[in-house]
């Protein structure tokens, strides 16, 4: 067995593999004796915390703060890469321009996103594109699988909360579509995250 390390979790692979059969066999009991207790109509008032909670943990509707959002991990990393231009798309009032004005020397253009906003954008191949998915894009029905589509040759990443860093998403996944808000960053295939 390999005893290297998981490049995002730092988790031994030994211990991953060790982990994996207990983990799946807790899993099963677990979810059946949950589902026998909570499944029912006096149980969903506990599903929809827990359903909170889980969503938090993972990163969604985080927007109180920079640091519970995970906007400032992602900030240090666009630092640590010395960028020339940064957009701030979905400028709002301007918060996140401030801190990329303040944290690197970059050319930072802000707007608010507009029907062609992400074509133009797609165009101009930037390393990174934050997006901002909330209440506007959900009530015009425009899901994150369908942001996606606008930017091809990028990968989604969700910032999580915490300064806990990103995880790459799956935005054809339905959990990846179930949100009012949260922070996702779009990277360029060909320029992965080091």
């Amino acid at each position: 067995m390999a005893t290297g390390t998981h490049p995002r979790s730092g988790v031994p692979r030994t211990l991953r593999l060790l982990l994996r059969r207990p983990v799946s066999w807790v899993y099963r009991h677990v979810s059946g004796t949950y589902m026998a207790l909570l499944a029912r109509p006096s149980g969903q008032r506990i599903n929809d915390v827990i359903l909170h909670l889980a969503l938090r943990a993972r990163g969604y509707n985080n927007f109180q703060d920079a640091r519970l959002s995970g906007e400032a991990h992602f900030l240090e990393r666009v630092a640590a890469c010395s960028p020339g231009v940064c957009l701030d798309v979905g400028a709002n009032r301007g918060a996140y321009s401030a801190a990329l004005l303040e944290l690197t020397q970059a050319r930072v253009i802000a707007f608010e996103p507009l029907p062609g906003a992400f074509e133009a954008l797609a165009r101009l191949r930037p390393r990174f594109v934050q997006i901002e998915y909330n209440w506007h894009q959900l009530f015009r029905g425009c899901s994150l699988l369908k942001l996606a589509k606008l930017l091809p040759g990028y990968d989604a990443y969700q910032l999580l909360p915490h300064r806990a860093g990103m995880v790459r998403r799956d935005v054809e996944r339905p959990e990846s579509n179930i949100t009012f808000y949260s922070n996702f960053v779009f990277v360029r295939s060909d320029q992965p995250l080091g």
